[in-house]
């Protein structure tokens, strides 16, 4: 009887709980639907003025353009206060006016005019939208404006009018995050919150957090030309709460109480099973536990001998592989094909989309490959982006190369990995097994020679292994040897070029050049060694050499009579990512105590444009240091001068390819005399590189460029030289 008690006390006490918790969320539900309508009200509210200002905006654009057409007012007499009257309203929203002609010519400019905008004659807009503007003659028209405002929340408003039997347009630039937060504000309920969205990039915020965002958050959309602009209206927790409508507070806890009364009935009678399904989960925890180690122990034995990425065969398994493999095919004189393949510019697919879009397509690629249709073949993964197919019974070079192109053609549809497509290819190098003896490292080196030789030819290169390829591997390591040696004792020079003043004709700059000294005594200029060094660690202590020669010999001039004289050190791209670069040179300048404004870095204009655009990068490191930073450039392109803006240089030199055709050649002239004038409105010094007879300097000296080298000036020299060099300028001027 006591056991049958308890549980009829609890099963009342579960009904009892059962209905209170349907009332609950009974009057929760209906609260949270009131509340969601409450909400959806405000954004229609919201979403309605904003369409009104717009619509008001647009109907006082059409009364402007009507104005401008009456007789008594002429576009060509600046009707700049007629537009002001009207457009008063929109004073803040509307940040200039411009008006064009029928070819969108840029007649007059009202209001604020950017810095972007100031230096067009002529309305910047898509060819879409110019044909558009061309067609619309009786109503407003919205365009994107960024091509007047250089930014996202910029819309252009067109307004068609004719003055006389000419025809105008009136163009509004339009500042939406302005018209649409000066309505927000003016119109939202208070205690709610906004967010605008362009094109998924943020444009306008009216909110303090977005902790409810998610769960109440209402959207709705306006589009404006092609652009659509996301709404999205939530409550603050203070608002939130005002919109509660009912507070059953009670009845969780009646819920809780009468919960608590089943927990104690409950309690005897499930004491003893919980005791008994104690003991089965120690049970289950055990047989789980050896069901685990039992799995991680195959998955280690799997690993050791597989990728984990792709679960293609490792390394380890390779060479297991081909140990059997290549004692079989030398005892049946047969041949063995082995090919290691290497995916084309992977590096720049990881670094703009990430690794895991890498990994991702590593797989994608794995996968490609195993489905191959090639009889007899072995595919592995060697590391990165490298993989190693054997193909055996192998005789040709032609069937070699049939097989390169059929593994290029089965990964070279693209792959569509998180909305991105991706192109990809190989670089493949190949070995004969009988090249290397039937041994299976040496035919792995062998591929991977071939390989760095395909690599060098470029996009989807392929080579097959030669003797020559070992020799030339084995020369560039003597050259890398004797490179060590010519460091390590001092045989690097460096040469000095004159830069002269061509209307004093005198020296007013040197720029350093490198120099190998070899053991026949010939020089050998940086084209032939440094690529190698840049790929060796040597690059370090070759900068270090350099930089101590250079600042040195420059401290002995100085502390002569050349107190204004001028150095320039070219830098590579490799050095100028080395690390340490900024610690040596601020340790030069300390221990030779010349000042960092005398010393120019010089550096090619494409490394000075992929450099320029971090704010914190290099370039701006050494221009905080104080050193001059010099551009060696072949013209003025998009690119170089995005980077002048971000980045401005001291110097700008005109490359020799522009100056070797001067004067007769009319392209080139025109593009030297362009970055002459660009230089003097930037207030960027200008100098010219290769000059070699005196029609060019009299044309650089006829612009205004008045700094040039080059051979008919002089040749680089030794050291000593330019101290004669120097010597007899003083006794000249003397």
């Amino acid at each position: 009887m006591l056991v049958r008690g308890w549980r009829s006390y609890f099963i009342v006490a579960i009904i009892t709980l059962g209905v209170t918790m349907l009332a609950w969320l009974t009057l929760e539900s209906y609260d949270h639907s009131r509340i969601h309508q409450r909400i959806q009200d405000d954004a229609q509210s919201v979403e309605s003025n904003l369409r009104a200002s717009l619509i008001r905006l647009m109907y006082t654009a059409e009364i402007t353009g009507e104005l401008l057409q009456q007789p008594s007012i002429s576009v060509v007499d600046d009707p700049g206060q007629a537009i002001n009257d009207i457009l008063a309203d929109f004073y803040k929203s509307v940040e200039a006016v411009i008006l064009v002609d029928d070819e969108l010519k840029i007649i007059q400019t009202y209001g604020s005019v950017n810095a972007h905008l100031a230096q067009q004659t002529e309305l910047l807009v898509s060819p879409e939208d110019r044909l558009h503007i061309q067609q619309s003659q009786l109503q407003p028209l919205f365009v994107d404006g960024k091509n007047l405002a250089n930014d996202a929340h910029h819309f252009a408003l067109i307004v068609p009018f004719k003055d006389g039997s000419t025809s105008y347009f009136m163009v509004l630039l339009v500042d939406l995050q302005e018209l649409f937060g000066a309505t927000i504000r003016h119109h939202i309920q208070e205690g709610n919150q906004i967010s605008v969205v362009r094109d998924n990039q943020p444009i306008f915020s009216f909110a303090a957090n977005d902790e409810l965002r998610n769960l109440w958050g209402k959207e709705f959309t306006i589009r404006i030309a092609d652009s659509r602009f996301l709404f999205t209206l939530w409550p603050s927790h203070e608002r939130f709460e005002q919109l509660h409508i009912v507070r059953p507070i009670y009845l969780p806890l009646a819920a809780l109480f009468l919960l608590g009364l089943g927990f104690l009935a409950a309690y005897a009678i499930n004491k003893r099973e919980l005791n008994i399904k104690r003991l089965n989960n120690q049970l289950a925890e055990l047989q789980l536990h050896l069901q685990t180690k039992n799995e991680l122990q195959a998955r280690l034995e799997f690993l050791s001998e597989h990728d984990a990425l792709t679960e293609l065969p490792n390394r380890n398994a390779l060479i297991r592989y081909l140990i059997q493999h290549l004692a079989e095919q030398q005892a049946e004189l047969g041949n063995t094909l082995v090919l290691q393949l290497n995916l084309d510019h992977f590096k720049d697919i990881n670094n703009a989309l990430g690794h895991k879009i890498g990994d991702e397509l590593l797989r994608r690629v794995a996968h490609r490959l195993e489905r191959l249709s090639l009889p007899g073949s072995y595919l592995a993964r060697l590391g990165g982006d490298e993989f190693l197919l054997v193909k055996a019974d192998v005789n040709s070079n032609d069937k070699a190369h049939e097989i390169a192109t059929l593994v290029n053609q089965q990964i070279e549809p693209q792959f569509f990995i998180n909305n991105h497509e991706i192109y990809s290819s190989f670089s493949i190098g190949m070995a004969f097994a009988n090249d290397a003896n039937y041994d299976a490292e040496t035919l792995l080196r062998h591929a991977d020679i071939a390989l760095n030789k395909a690599k060098q030819i470029g996009y989807r290169g392929v080579c097959i292994y030669t003797q020559d390829q070992q020799s030339e591997l084995s020369q560039r390591l003597y050259v890398l040897e004797q490179l060590h040696e010519a460091i390590e004792s001092q045989k690097l020079e460096v040469h000095y070029q004159p830069i002269f003043d061509l209307r004093s004709n005198q020296i007013v700059s040197l720029e350093g050049l490198l120099r190998w000294r070899q053991h026949d005594g010939d020089l050998a200029f940086p084209e032939y060694f440094l690529p190698l060094v840049e790929d060796t660690g040597l690059i370090v202590r070759l900068t270090e050499t350099i930089l101590r020669k250079i600042f040195n010999q420059f401290k002995t001039w100085r502390d002569g009579e050349y107190h204004d004289l001028r150095i320039g050190i070219n830098l590579s791209g490799k050095q100028l990512a080395l690390p340490e670069l900024p610690e040596l040179l601020k340790e030069n300048l300390r221990r030779t105590n010349i000042p960092a404004q005398l010393v120019y870095i010089e550096i090619r204009e494409e490394l000075y444009c992929s450099h320029a655009q971090f704010d914190d990068g290099i370039l701006v490191t050494l221009k905080k240091l104080g050193f001059r930073l010099t551009v060696d450039g072949l013209g003025l392109n998009y690119a170089s001068i995005a980077a002048m803006e971000k980045c401005v240089p001291h110097q700008l030199k005109i490359g020799q390819p522009l100056i070797e055709k001067l004067p007769y050649d009319v392209i080139q002239s025109l593009i030297t005399d362009t970055m002459i004038k660009f230089s003097r409105h930037k207030a960027i010094e200008i100098s010219a590189v290769g000059v070699e007879n005196q029609q060019q300097v009299d044309f650089l000296l006829q612009r205004d460029c008045v700094s040039a080298q080059g051979y008919f000036l002089s040749r680089p020299v030794p050291a000593e030289q330019v101290q004669s060099i120097l010597d007899a300028q003083i006794q000249q001027r003397g």
